[in-house]
């Protein structure tokens, strides 16, 4: 149970500091894969029938970025989920692996990390540059019942085009647990035996109806909730707890856990990286990915009051 924040000089950086703080806090690297030629580090991690395999990537080509098209070095990661370990293999061919999800636009020098880590997960917030923020991270869920699996593993990614960027609710987007994105092949997924035999399941919508988990964020389940704003009677916000749930076969939907600590929140009333005091328990709030009034049109990420609240574990 930890949390630890700091700068990272780049991407293959905050890796390695993903695992040494993983080490420290009772995470088995089962192996790393240190960078040879920029962006290619490999880390896999196990915390008891949970793995996690993390692989770095970058492109360096014309792309769209803030809405411009330009020749850029994108550095990026792809996350896996999966059910065990087999030292040679790849990060996309281990035991019951999960749908690669994707995080990008993982500049650096980065403004700031946070890792968020306890028996059961860990998740991870960078603030790449000043006010713009990626989140992923992997865990098991609290869950309802007894069966096997209930594995999670998310990621970020904010079309840069100017026609989405600056549009919160765009299906473009693939944010956490997201309600509303059409980008299956990186949404975040979940894995459980809860139908038949153990899949992997996605956040998204687009794709068929039967591999589908719930969504919670953006245009979710909670979508009605995390739209208002603060209380105006005490000007609190409430943090919503984000449920699990696996999509089943004739369009069914079975609510098999919840994400620990974290909560989908409104942050029209709360700054990009202010805490929340909830008895003892102390809340770190950050924007899906840049905080903004949601009607400005500006060709720059805005993802207006959309927002994650991450419990500091001490």
């Amino acid at each position: 149970m930890a949390f630890q924040t700091g700068t990272a000089t780049d991407l293959d950086d905050l890796i390695d500091k993903i695992r040494l703080f993983a080490s420290a806090n009772g995470w088995t690297v089962n192996k790393y894969v240190a960078p040879s030629a920029g962006f290619d580090s490999e880390l896999y991690l196990q915390k008891g029938s949970l793995y996690a395999s993390i692989d770095a990537n970058s492109t360096n080509a014309p792309q769209t970025y803030h809405s411009v098209f330009q020749t850029i070095l994108q550095p990026w990661l792809y996350l896996y989920a999966a059910t065990g370990f087999d030292t040679g293999a790849t990060v996309d061919s281990q035991p019951v692996f999960s749908p690669a999800v994707k995080t990008a636009w993982l500049l650096g020098p980065m403004t700031a990390y946070y890792f968020f880590a306890d028996l059961n997960y860990f998740h991870v917030v960078v603030e790449t540059i000043p006010g713009e923020f990626q989140h992923f991270g992997w865990g098991e869920v609290s869950k309802i019942g007894t069966y096997t699996g209930g594995f999670y593993a998310y990621g970020t990614i904010w079309d840069q085009s100017g026609i989405f960027i600056d549009v919160p609710a765009s299906f473009r987007h693939t944010t956490p647990f997201d309600g509303i994105s059409n980008q299956a092949a990186n949404a975040s997924v979940l894995g459980t035996d809860v139908d038949t035999t153990f899949q992997w399941k996605t956040w998204s919508t687009g794709v068929v109806t039967s591999s589908r988990c719930i969504p919670v964020g953006r245009n979710g389940i909670l979508d009605d909730l995390t739209t208002l704003g603060p209380n105006q009677f005490n000007a609190l916000t409430p943090l919503q707890p984000m449920p699990a749930g696996h999509g089943m076969s004739g369009d069914l939907y079975s609510i098999v856990g919840h994400i620990l600590d974290i909560r989908n929140v409104n942050i029209q009333a709360i700054a990009p990286g202010d805490t929340q005091s909830i008895g003892g328990d102390i809340w770190y709030v950050f924007p899906t990915q840049t905080k903004n009034d949601p009607n400005i049109r500006d060709d720059l990420p805005n993802s207006g009051y959309y927002g994650f609240a991450y419990k500091k574990v001490p």
